[in-house]
């Protein structure tokens, strides 16, 4: 027959072994450690770059990984993912981490502005290049 004279200190035992219990069987996944995380997010992403997957394949890479994680579903387009990768952000994108967006969003604009810059003073370069050619070309006898 079970003792069910059990003291305070006893009690207090139960209480926190159940509450522990409790704690870790609803955290899903969230007492990872970083490193694990961080390598579920790293495998996914290059899965995705190692090959030219349709859109449905690469949702269900990142949804995976997610799932592993314990992050919720991405229910957004293809195109986002695309962009991810291609702005190197795909690891924070896949964990979620704060400032994903806006950090791709900033790598975006400064490359824009980088690209522009390029540009103008490509045209620079290239009237500047013309310029000295036509003036070598001029022959005084």
């Amino acid at each position: 027959m079970i003792d069910l004279k059990v003291g305070m200190k006893g009690r207090m035992r139960l209480l926190l072994s159940l509450s522990l219990g409790v704690l870790l069987m609803s955290c899903d996944g969230s007492l990872m450690f970083q490193s694990e995380r961080s390598a579920i997010a790293e495998k996914a992403c290059a899965e995705l770059r190692a090959a030219d997957f349709q859109s449905l394949q690469r949702l269900r890479i990142v949804n995976t990984a997610r799932e592993s994680l314990g992050k919720g579903v991405f229910l957004g387009e293809d195109k986002e993912i695309r962009r991810y990768l291609r702005w190197e952000t795909c690891e924070q994108f896949i964990l979620q981490d704060e400032g994903y967006l806006s950090e791709t969003n900033r790598r975006e604009k400064a490359f824009g502005l980088l690209k522009r810059n390029a540009e103008s003073e490509g045209n620079k370069f290239i009237q500047s290049t013309l310029w000295v050619t036509r003036i070598s070309s001029w022959h005084v006898s």
